[in-house]
C-alpha cells in the first residue's frame, strides 16, 4: 500500500512540476527537480522541492540569483495523497480545503506565514500546496515535542496573540469579509448530527472518550472517590459533554482560531544565541483546523500538549500575561476601542471555561508527541475505531497516565472541571 502511495505521489509530481516551473517563470529551456522528506514528525505527505532551471539565453535578469545561467530554488510542498483510509478518518479533503480558504482569503500577503506560490486543487484528494521555505528565512521546528522551556512557549503564545488578534481586527473593521471566510471554513474534527462511532470518519467520539485513561489511573492509585466519581460522570460521553460545548463560539471573545496550536505546528526564528531571546519570533502553520471559537481552545491545547506541569500551573499567569499583553498590543495599534472586553479576568474566565478542550486533545494524542506509539499512522488507523483506542489507551502505560491524570486534577483546581457540569 505505501509503495502504491510513493508511485502516486511522484506521478503527481511529475504532471504538477512542469506546471509549476512556468507558473515561476518561462524563459527556461529545462528543469530537474528532487523531493525530499523533510522527515517532519507524524507527517508523511510532506517534501522539500529542490528545483534547478536552466535559462535560455535571452532570458530575463539571467544574472539574478543564478549560478552559470542556472537557477536554483527550493519550496515546501504537501499533499493530499495518502492512503485511503487516512485521507477519509483524517477528513483530509477539508483540511486542504480550509488551508487553501486561509491562503487565498486571510493571509494574503501576509509576511508573517509562509507565502504560498501554487495550488491546485482540482481533484479533492490530491490536492497539493508548494510553500516558500521559511527555512530560509531563519524559521526551524522547535527541538522538543514536550516540556517546551518557558522562553520558548512565551514567543509561541506572542505569536498566536497576535493570530488572535489579526481575528478581532477583522471581525471589527471587515465583518462581511471576515463572516464570509467563516463560512467557507469546515469543520474538519467534529459532526454533531453524527452519532455512528463506527463510522471512520466520526472516529473522535471514540477518540475523545479516552479521557477515561486519566480517571481509571486515578481509581487504581485510590484518589479520593467522590472526585472520581465527579470525573466519570463529566466523561461518560466527552464528545457531547466537553468537546462539543467548548468549540462554541462565545461573544465578544470568539475569533478566528488556528485548531491545532501544538510545537509541531510552530517554526522558530533563532535569531539571538537560543530560541527565545529578545529578537525571536514565531511563525504558525499548518492551518487546517480553523475553527471560529474562544481563544482558550487554542491556548488550552498548546499548554496541555507542549508544557510542563510547572509552567502549566506555577507559571500560568505569566503565560496568560504575556499573551493578553500582546493581544491589547496589537489590538491599540489597530485602533481598536473597548479594550475591557478583553481584560486579563476576562482571558482568565475565558480559559476557565475552556481550558478542558486541551486535556481532550492530550488524553489521545499526548503518548504520540512522548515517542510512545511503535506504529505508523496508517498501520495504526488499519484497525477499527475502538480497538485503536485499545492500542492507544495502553501505550506509555502508567507514565503518560500519571501525567494526564496530574493534568486533569490541576484543571480541576483551576475550575476547569466545574465549568462543564
Amino acid at each position: 500500500m505505501a509503495e502504491n502511495i510513493e508511485i502516486k505521489i511522484k506521478e503527481h509530481f511529475e504532471k504538477l512540476i512542469p506546471k509549476f516551473a512556468r507558473r515561476l517563470r518561462d524563459d527556461f529551456e529545462k528543469f530537474e527537480y528532487e523531493l525530499c522528506s523533510p522527515n517532519i514528525f507524524c507527517v508523511s505527505n510532506t517534501f522539500f522541492i529542490n528545483l534547478k532551471l536552466w535559462l535560455k539565453e535571452n532570458a530575463n535578469n539571467k544574472n539574478d540569483n543564478s549560478k552559470n545561467g542556472i537557477v536554483s530554488m527550493r519550496f515546501f510542498a504537501k499533499t493530499a495523497i495518502m492512503s485511503e483510509i487516512v485521507q477519509r478518518m483524517t477528513k483530509l479533503d477539508v483540511q486542504f480545503h480550509n488551508e487553501i480558504v486561509f491562503y487565498q482569503k486571510y493571509a494574503k500577503d501576509d509576511n508573517c506565514y509562509p507565502k504560498c506560490i501554487y495550488m491546485d486543487k482540482s481533484i479533492p484528494y490530491e490536492s497539493t500546496l508548494i510553500l516558500e521555505d521559511v527555512s530560509l528565512r531563519g524559521y526551524a521546528m522547535h527541538p522538543k515535542r514536550i516540556d517546551v522551556p518557558l522562553k520558548d512557549i512565551l514567543v509561541a503564545m506572542k505569536e498566536i496573540a497576535r493570530f488572535h488578534a489579526k481575528g478581532y481586527i477583522m471581525k471589527e473593521r471587515n465583518p462581511k469579509e471576515f463572516s464570509e471566510i467563516l463560512n467557507e471554513v469546515k469543520d474538519s474534527r467534529f459532526d454533531s448530527e453524527n452519532d455512528n462511532v463506527d463510522d471512520i470518519e466520526n472516529h473522535f467520539i471514540c477518540l475523545a472518550n479516552m479521557t477515561s485513561r486519566a480517571v481509571d489511573y486515578l481509581k487504581k492509585i485510590n484518589h479520593d472517590a467522590a472526585v472520581c466519581e465527579k470525573f466519570e460522570k463529566l466523561f461518560e460521553d466527552t464528545y457531547r459533554n466537553v468537546l462539543l460545548k467548548a468549540i462554541v463560539p462565545v461573544e465578544p471573545l470568539a475569533t478566528l482560531c488556528h485548531g491545532d496550536f501544538t510545537v509541531n505546528n510552530v517554526l522558530f526564528k533563532r535569531d539571538a544565541d537560543t530560541v527565545g531571546g529578545a529578537d525571536s519570533r514565531a511563525m504558525l502553520i499548518d492551518f487546517a483546523m480553523l475553527r471560529y471559537a474562544s481563544p482558550a481552545i487554542d491556548l488550552s491545547t498548546f499548554l496541555c500538549l507542549s508544557c510542563s506541569k510547572e509552567d502549566r500551573t506555577i507559571n500560568f499567569p505569566k503565560i496568560m500575561r504575556t499573551y493578553r499583553d500582546e493581544l491589547i498590543g496589537c489590538l491599540e495599534k489597530a485602533d481598536i476601542k473597548n479594550l475591557e472586553r478583553f481584560s486579563y479576568e476576562a482571558m482568565w474566565n475565558d480559559y476557565v471555561r475552556h481550558g478542558l478542550y486541551g486535556f481532550v486533545i492530550a488524553s489521545f494524542f499526548l503518548h504520540i508527541l512522548m515517542g510512545k506509539l511503535d506504529l505508523t499512522l496508517e498501520e495504526l488507523l488499519a484497525y477499527d475505531t475502538r480497538e485503536m483506542v485499545k492500542i492507544s489507551i495502553a501505550c506509555g502505560g502508567d507514565e503518560v497516565s500519571a501525567i494526564l491524570a496530574d493534568m486533569l486534577l490541576d484543571l480541576d483546581k483551576l475550575g476547569c472541571v466545574d465549568a462543564f457540569l
